[in-house]
């Protein structure tokens, strides 16, 4: 990624973290590290604190965050602690120039309708692919990918991550045999989390006490049945993500 790619991914995340102008986020401060540093990191690959710091600074002079949404209230010779960068403060905010800034990127993205998904390749799952994940992501209008599917000459892992980076959103579905849990899937998850592509989990219902206790913090949609499993995730995709642009198409028709 180039430093403005960064820079918009970054900001993409504080507003996710922050879930509005005005609402601070709040993190230790630079130097000692916690999960929101963490995510920093790996949303824009940095190698340390000292280049989210520095993303930090380039967002700060650009009026996209604050460390103090009152800052322009503030007589400048009186403000001396607003010139620091929020990174080192420990709090910072998302502004207005900021939000209007990921709208415009927003306008500008192209629309995915690829989304990516994480499952266990066994027969037994034969009949929840068909019937349940698959029209789960057909339904709200956009494409399954599902890697064992594709015909590539590339290695395995090569395509997996070029697919989820070109997706939308991934579906992880965490359901499995005795042989206990799938690492694939814990692994692609994880990595779409790092890129700030939305995930959902997904997992039968009996399975549910197996699965990590890392991801046990997100909502998971539980199903017994193929056709619940197809239901739930359709309306959670069209609730969260909004409806994909082949379901667009087929509405104006």
């Amino acid at each position: 990624m180039n430093v403005c790619e960064k820079a918009d991914r970054l900001l993409k995340l504080l507003w996710q973290e922050t879930g509005g102008i005005g609402k601070p986020l709040k993190f230790s401060k630079f130097g000692q590290t916690d999960h929101v540093h963490r995510k920093m990191m790996e949303c824009t690959e940095s190698g340390d604190q000292r280049e989210v710091a520095a993303l930090m600074m380039h967002m700060w002079k650009k009026d996209w965050v604050t460390n103090d949404m009152n800052y322009r209230d503030i007589p400048k010779e009186f403000s001396s602690e607003l010139d620091r960068n929020p990174f080192e403060m420990g709090i910072v905010y998302v502004t207005v120039e900021g939000r209007n800034h990921l709208e415009e990127l927003e306008k500008s993205a192209p629309d995915s309708s690829k989304a990516f998904v994480a499952m266990w390749f066994d027969k037994s799952m034969s009949t929840a692919w068909e019937q349940g994940l698959k029209p789960g992501i057909i339904e709200p209008g956009y494409e399954p990918v599902k890697v064992d599917e594709i015909e590539h000459k590339d290695r395995i892992d090569d395509r997996i991550i070029a697919e989820i980076r070109r997706s939308k959103f991934i579906v992880a579905d965490f359901t499995h045999g005795k042989e206990g849990a799938r690492g694939g899937v814990y692994y692609e998850a994880g990595f779409a989390h790092g890129l700030n592509i939305p995930v959902f989990f997904t997992c039968k219902k009996d399975l549910v006490n197996k699965l990590h206790f890392d991801i046990r913090q997100y909502s998971t949609v539980l199903w017994e049945t193929p056709e619940e499993l197809r239901t739930k995730l359709a309306n959670c995709i069209s609730a969260e993500i909004g409806d994909g642009p082949k379901k667009k198409l087929q509405d104006k028709l």
